[in-house]
């Protein structure tokens, strides 16, 4: 058994090899040897960071801190901060580079705000990038995370900012607070233990009855209900318990976000 190497000097496209057999008496293959190499590109770094803690507006004595994760097919090389200040040439700020290939780092670090001698009213683009090993071409490949712009304001102005927030807030967290607190009363006064001739239906609010009334078509469920007045509260029930669902899918939505 008998074997030979070959070396490629450097795969950039796909490339198709043909191995030709020749024997001692001079005799070669009815067919080559196909051997079909495809190139599986190199991708640059994905860098899955975020600006932890910081709105839209910054001051001049600033820290923004990013935490999160980098990672990279075959090996990272360095890691660094790109900032730009108004319309001017983005700089860097090294943070950290690699001896080993390592393909995942935990990247958590800080740009100081006040050595970039910001004033009041300039605007700062802020991003991380990575570059990886790749050493086939001129350049590594680099990746960059999403950039983060920011307003530089004074120390009173954010204030103004934070205040004006909170008001908001605490209105919106107010009005869920009162919604939640009517659907819970509007549950308590389903009377589950009362028959279906109506012993409940007094208790139900001329505004669920305009709603109930405004939401039958001829041909659902309310409709047969409000034909049957036997039939009506537990329709009323049915109302009361789905407009407390939507309010809670509502809710729980508007906090989150």
């Amino acid at each position: 058994r008998r074997g030979f190497q070959h070396t490629l000097e450097s795969l950039d496209e796909d490339q198709t090899l043909l191995f030709t057999l020749l024997d001692a008496d001079g005799i070669t293959s009815r067919e080559p040897v196909r051997l079909s190499l495809a190139v599986l590109p190199d991708q640059p770094p994905k860098l899955a960071v975020e600006l932890q803690g910081i709105g839209s507006a910054v001051t001049p004595q600033a820290r923004l801190p990013v935490e999160g994760e980098i990672t990279d097919d075959y090996g990272l090389a360095r890691v660094w901060f790109e900032y730009g200040i108004d319309q001017q040439k983005p700089a860097t700020r090294q943070v950290d580079s690699f001896q080993d290939n390592l393909t995942e780092v935990r990247f958590s670090d800080a740009l100081e705000v006040r050595d970039l001698n910001l004033t009041p009213g300039n605007k700062l683009a802020l991003g991380v990038k990575a570059a990886d090993r790749y050493n086939l071409a001129e350049r590594p490949n680099v990746g960059t995370s999403s950039r983060w712009m920011l307003d530089v304001v004074s120390a009173e102005q954010l204030r103004a900012m934070l205040q004006s927030r909170e008001l908001v807030l605490r209105q919106r967290f107010e009005r869920i607070i009162q919604e939640v607190t009517e659907s819970r009363d509007s549950l308590l006064r389903i009377d589950f233990s009362s028959s279906a001739s109506g012993n409940n239906a007094g208790q139900t609010t001329t505004k669920e009855k305009a709603i109930a009334a405004e939401g039958a078509e001829p041909a659902d469920e309310s409709g047969k209900e409000e034909a049957n007045p036997a039939l009506q509260p537990l329709g009323f029930w049915k109302l009361r318990v789905e407009r407390a669902r939507q309010n809670g899918r509502k809710d729980a939505l508007e906090t989150l976000g």
